[in-house]
């Protein structure tokens, strides 16, 4: 399938985190969780849109 969307560009880096984890497993906390990553992320303006990557991770 072929799209004209871009992917979104974040700089990523190395975190050392100590503490508790949890596994999650509900799809919609997940798609959640995302879309809020990429609202906060991405630049104003931006023409991204989890709607069909978001659908293919999960």
């Amino acid at each position: 399938m072929k799209t004209d969307q871009s992917v979104p560009t974040w700089n990523y880096l190395s975190v050392h985190a100590y503490g508790r984890w949890k596994i999650v497993n509900d799809r919609d906390y997940k798609k959640r969780i995302v879309n809020e990553l990429v609202k906060y992320f991405e630049s104003e303006g931006s023409t991204y849109s989890t709607r069909q990557s978001v659908r293919k991770l999960f």
